[in-house]
Order: C-alpha cells, then sequence, then structure tokens
C-alpha cells in the first residue's frame, strides 16, 4: 500500500469493522474497511466487532484517521 493509496480515500464514507482499541491513541478504535484499509478514530472498546460509518479525513502510509457518522450495528 501507498501514501496515494490510502490518501485516495479522504473524503469518502466507509464501513469499517471495528477490531480493536489504537495502540498509539486513547480514545481512538481502530478497524479495516473491505478493501483493508487500517482506519483510526474515537471511539470505545465496546464498539469492538461492530460496524461504523466513517467518513476518512486524512491517509498516512500504513492507515487513514477518520471520523465516525454512527453508533454503528453489531454483526450477528
Amino acid at each position: 500500500r501507498s501514501l496515494a493509496w490510502t490518501r485516495s480515500f479522504e473524503g469518502q464514507v466507509v464501513e469499517v469493522l471495528v477490531e480493536g482499541a489504537s495502540r498509539h491513541d486513547a480514545g481512538v478504535i481502530a478497524g479495516r474497511t473491505s478493501a483493508n484499509l487500517m482506519v483510526n478514530f474515537p471511539g470505545e472498546t465496546s464498539e469492538i466487532g461492530r460496524t461504523m460509518r466513517v467518513r476518512v479525513t486524512r491517509g498516512f502510509t500504513n492507515s487513514a484517521r477518520g471520523e465516525r457518522l454512527d453508533r454503528g450495528v453489531e454483526l450477528p
């Protein structure tokens, strides 16, 4: 993956399956899109296992930053 690839998602709304807490930022959770883009955004660990709609705000070399648009849904 490249910086150009992750930046191509900036401004897009994506579905993210929350996998866990950010390794670097308290109060931030992380998950992946169906395109395997790792997205970090504010949230709580109680949301692990939920699918969230997230707007990508910034692409970085190995991941992206985003903002949550809804409360998410639990997967069956």
